[in-house]
């Protein structure tokens, strides 16, 4: 039998940080706003009698762990992943070797057999042993490679590379879609009423990378390439899903009818020309936190919510047909996002009440159809805001498109409650990115052409200066370098 303490020192360093600080590790990768909602989170779990109880339940746990070694050859301590976990006690590790694991087993879930490749049902680490692409689960032949239940948030699954079958993706219309799909299967790892830590792992193929189902799993930096769909929260999972990069699936996260934090995780179309997603994040009836991603290229919509009161703020949204999507949502907040390219930049339907402030929106705009949100201090350039049967609040918004003199918004003139049509004064030159202002943009706080107390108009602030251009002639510009030399120019470079 390996101890532990010898075992555990020789994991990769993101699994061991994962597995064994995953507080720390949470906070210091996270941006004030998403660190906020961590730690009200944490402060919850806290007031539980921890010290008189679960602290002394720890201690204990600790002092008799065992790291129970596998062997794809059977050969190690337990001759399969199943029967280390059912030989393992409370707080051990299963620590699995390099090598494809096709072993199944059959088990009852929700009243069907089901065929799996790991059932684990206790609060152990189990954890792969060096480069994730090493280890794999291959549930080929598995409805669910693994399945999850009832363990708490000292279970750890971290460092395997986990496939089931391929999925085509095939991209639907709201209309056409089926959200009565109860069961996307096969499925790469399957949670019911569990609280663990997923990090590290590569989901390749599966028609569902991750499932939570009444669970508050903590979902950290994984991969999931090839998907139906790539995290799937339902059911009350108020999960925390965050430094994720997902590519090539219908939905990349969806939540259903779950309130999970969603942050800085990178979702995009995918890696081969010819590959695509639908949509970055897909919420139905659900009021999650989505803060500091980065979605590219969505065939439908970068965030689509349907339902629900979600706060959407500090994301990079660019190049999807709808950047940010809202239909039927009582109460949104959408905030200091960076919206680039695509056909719509914010679109909402039916959307009762909220606020979309300090956005800069990039060569789209925004679409309001029979909504009434608050409207204000956006910077929307190169594009404008349409209104269809909707009665908005306008106030402070910037709305520029270059050789088209902009006269009113949505009926409102320019000039009325702060708005204007004005060059923003970008510190960077266009398509480089930088959405900072000039000191003298009208965008600054102090600077508003009309006198208004506007504050800041759009995402940033000033960061650079007046850099001034005056006219000279071709002469004048030759008469500079008369008698320099290249190596002149660069003794003066030296």
């Amino acid at each position: 039998m390996i101890t532990a303490a010898s075992i555990i020192k020789n994991l990769p360093s993101a699994i061991r940080a994962a597995c064994r600080k995953t507080t720390a590790s949470l906070e210091s990768s996270s941006p004030p706003a998403c660190r906020f909602a961590f730690q009200r989170s944490v402060v919850k779990t806290l007031l539980v009698s921890f010290f008189a109880l679960i602290f002394l339940f720890l201690l204990a746990t600790q002092a008799s762990a065992k790291t129970w070694y596998i062997k794809v050859d059977g050969t190690g301590d337990a001759p399969t992943i199943q029967a280390g976990i059912d030989s393992a006690a409370v707080g051990d590790t299963v620590l699995v070797g390099p090598g494809i694991y096709s072993d199944t087993l059959q088990i009852m879930i929700d009243n069907e057999p089901k065929v799996v490749n790991v059932h684990m049902y206790k609060n152990i680490k189990l954890v792969a042993e060096g480069n994730p692409l090493n280890t794999r689960i291959d549930g080929s032949n598995s409805d669910i490679a693994i399945y999850v239940e009832n363990v708490d948030s000292t279970a750890c699954i971290g460092g395997f590379n986990i496939r089931t079958q391929s999925w085509g993706v095939i991209c639907l219309l709201p209309e056409d879609s089926s959200p009565a799909q109860e069961d996307w299967e096969p499925v790469g790892i399957r949670c019911r009423s569990s609280s663990l830590i997923i990090t590290q792992n590569t989901f390749n193929d599966n028609f569902t990378g991750i499932e939570l189902f009444k669970s508050s799993a903590k979902i950290l930096g994984n991969e999931i390439i090839n998907s139906g769909r790539g995290i799937w929260c339902r059911d009350s999972s108020e999960a925390d899903i965050r430094q994720n990069r997902i590519s090539e699936a219908v939905e990349l996260i969806i939540c259903w009818h779950s309130n999970a934090t969603i942050c800085d995780n990178d979702l995009f179309w995918g890696s081969e020309p010819s590959a695509f997603s639908c949509y970055g994040i897909s919420c139905l009836q659900a009021s999650p936190y989505i803060s500091g991603n980065h979605i590219v290229g969505m065939v439908n919509a970068g965030i689509g919510c349907n339902g629900g009161n979600p706060v959407i703020e500090d994301n990079q949204l660019e190049w999807s047909f709808a950047n940010i999507e809202l239909q039927g949502t009582p109460f949104a907040v959408i905030r200091r996002n960076v919206v680039l390219e695509g056909t719509i930049g914010i679109d909402m339907l039916g959307v009762s009440g909220g606020v979309i402030e300090n956005n800069t929106i990039i060569g789209s705009g925004i679409v309001a159809e029979v909504s009434y949100p608050l409207i204000r201090n956006n910077i929307v350039y190169k594009g404008t805001i349409w209104c269809f049967g909707s009665s908005l609040a306008l106030e402070c918004n910037n709305v520029f498109i270059p050789s088209r003199p902009i006269t009113e918004i949505c009926t409102v003139p320019i000039g009325t409650n702060g708005n204007i049509s004005a060059d923003p004064q970008f510190c960077g030159i266009e398509g480089s990115g930088n959405y900072y202002l000039q000191d003298d943009s009208p965008c600054a706080p102090g600077n508003h052409p009309d006198g208004y107390d506007c504050g800041l108009i759009g995402t940033f602030g000033v960061s650079c200066g007046i850099d001034p251009v005056t006219q000279k002639t071709w002469g004048i510009i030759k008469s500079l370098y008369e008698g320099t030399t290249l190596d002149t120019l660069h003794g003066e470079k030296q």
